[in-house]
């Protein structure tokens, strides 16, 4: 493969809707048999699971412009099960804890102390680089859903609207907190994560989104870019109704515009020239079930057709999974590199 130097300002150029020398490389999360087979040695798991230090020296050598910090990953007492072998076993999330009005005392506030210090490696790893570090938060919709399971979260929706009312402060709150933190660091950019809508709409009233959730992340999305970070939002799902919001709150750029349920290329002509999508490369197709030409194909389309302009970040639209074969990743990467590039 031909592959650039990593470059941050790359990445962030594009979430101006400018252009640098070529279309930015950016995953969440990407998984250990990709890793494997580019590091060419074994691996505790997906990125997540990485030092800071082999995040980068994976990022070096796929050019991939940021690598991901989570601020927190414990909202409050969410519950497991696993399952496969032990050797594969995995987490899913099932019902929460937090049910009631006292079980809202338990919810744990991240300690902000410690994670400043897990983040300092990560700005340590990627100091005599050109790597970005994006520091991701979670906010109020998606750690309430999981502090309660969802079917909860839905019920108590309609029988108790004061409690979810509280929830949602709490977790602002959490979040504010985080990306406060965060944010006062030599990071590249913020993301905040929440999953609204699914593949058909939004997932609750967006005028209970309207009253309890935009206002105060219009303020923190305003709070985070007065340090001079840009920020991304990640929403799984249909985008079409919720990009209008997220535009109104200030965010400068949207991930990961799922490709089952998005027509990026509709808009990139209606918001292109007000934010910068990131993704919409299908994991289903075509980089697990289609072909290394099939990627090539497809990588290429949504260069000539959204990056040539300025405003898109090369991903894809969700994450590379470990059914995604390693070939096609490196071929998605290898056509951003080496197809991708500005004249």
């Amino acid at each position: 493969m031909s592959i650039d130097e990593s470059n941050i300002e790359r990445l962030l150029a594009q979430f101006h809707r400018k252009k640098l020398d070529r279309v930015p490389n950016f995953e969440e999360i990407i998984g250990k048999n990709q890793i494997e087979a580019i590091l060419k040695r074994e691996v505790p798991g997906c990125t997540r699971d990485l030092s800071p230090n082999d995040y980068v020296d994976l990022a070096r050598k796929i050019g991939m412009d940021a690598i991901v910090f989570y601020s927190n990953q414990n909202f409050g007492g969410e519950q497991y099960v696993t399952g496969g072998d032990s050797s594969e076993q995995k987490q899913f999330y099932v019902n929460g804890d937090i049910k009631d009005w006292d079980d809202l005392k338990r919810i744990i506030s991240v300690d902000l102390d410690e994670m400043t210090a897990k983040l300092e490696f990560f700005i340590n790893a990627t100091a005599v680089t050109n790597i970005g570090i994006c520091a991701w938060v979670v906010t109020a919709f998606t750690r309430a859903c999981l502090n309660m399971g969802y079917e909860s979260f839905m019920y108590k929706l309609y029988d108790d609207y004061e409690f979810i009312k509280e929830l949602f402060k709490i977790q602002l709150d959490n979040a504010i907190r985080e990306a406060d933190a965060v944010s006062a660091q030599d990071i590249s950019f913020v993301t905040f994560g929440d999953d609204l809508t699914d593949k058909n709409d939004f997932l609750i009233s967006p005028k209970v989104l309207e009253e309890l959730y935009f206002p105060t992340m219009k303020k923190m999305v305003q709070h985070v870019k007065s340090r001079g970070k840009p920020v991304m939002f990640h929403c799984c799902g249909n985008l079409e109704k919720v990009v209008p919001y997220l535009i109104d709150i200030g965010v400068d750029a949207i991930h990961p515009f799922q490709s089952i349920c998005n027509d990026i290329y509709q808009m990139k002509k209606k918001y292109g020239d007000k934010i910068c999508l990131v993704g919409n490369i299908g994991v289903t197709e075509p980089l697990t079930f289609g072909s290394e030409a099939d990627v090539i194909a497809d990588v290429k389309y949504h260069i000539d057709n959204l990056a040539k302009t300025g405003g898109y970040v090369l991903c894809s639209d969700h994450s590379i999974a470990d059914c995604i074969p390693a070939n096609n990743f490196l071929a998605m990467v290898n056509t951003g590199h080496t197809y991708g590039v500005f004249k």
